[in-house]
């Protein structure tokens, strides 16, 4: 991948769910693409870490970052979701906008999610909540195209708790940034 994603409406919409969470001590941002959301963070979070797997979109989110004086208590971290991240590690808020298209959209690794569309987002909720803390959430942007019902059962094996915040309806879908929680 070459090329930075830009923000667009599920950026926006993710940023809108973001004003609603109370601030915390430890935050997150998977996929930091051009930093937006991770600059956005810095203003609800003692310490953001933003996370990319493309080193173009690490670069940008660092870039933003310094432009508007961010760069204390954040890092920025290039690597496939939350790998480098031990278990534990207490994160209080998880956000991301993933690659959420099914296999039969377009094949462009920015917005490729699986074959149903939300592969990587359950690969992501697995890593997420070996490193959510016990009254973390996690805020993830989803798409009315994929395979949610897959998506609602992994959560459900993993142990997770999930409920709509917001949603905006686009041209031939309906994205949302669903909140998930450990179950008590």
């Amino acid at each position: 991948m070459n090329e930075v994603y830009l923000p667009s409406e599920d950026t926006f919409l993710l940023m809108d769910a973001i004003k609603d969470v109370p601030y915390v001590k430890k935050a997150v941002e998977v996929g930091s693409g051009s930093g937006l959301v991770s600059a956005m963070l810095t203003y609800k979070s003692d310490y953001v870490i933003a996370t990319d797997i493309d080193l173009n979109s690490c670069y940008a989110t660092l870039k933003r970052l310094r432009k508007h004086g961010q760069r204390t208590n954040t890092d920025v971290v290039c690597c496939n979701l939350l790998s480098p991240f031990r278990e534990g590690s207490g994160f209080d808020l998880i956000v991301f906008n993933p690659p959420y298209l099914p296999d039969e959209c377009l094949k462009d690794a920015s917005v490729f999610g699986g074959k149903h569309g939300v592969e990587i987002s359950i690969e992501f909720l697995n890593q997420a909540r070996h490193v959510l803390s016990r009254s973390g959430r996690v805020l993830l942007v989803v798409s009315s195209v994929s395979d949610l019902g897959k998506l609602w059962r992994a959560a459900s094996r993993l142990k997770l708790d999930h409920k709509m915040l917001k949603s905006v309806r686009l041209f031939f879908e309906e994205i949302s940034v669903v909140e998930f929680k450990k179950s008590a």
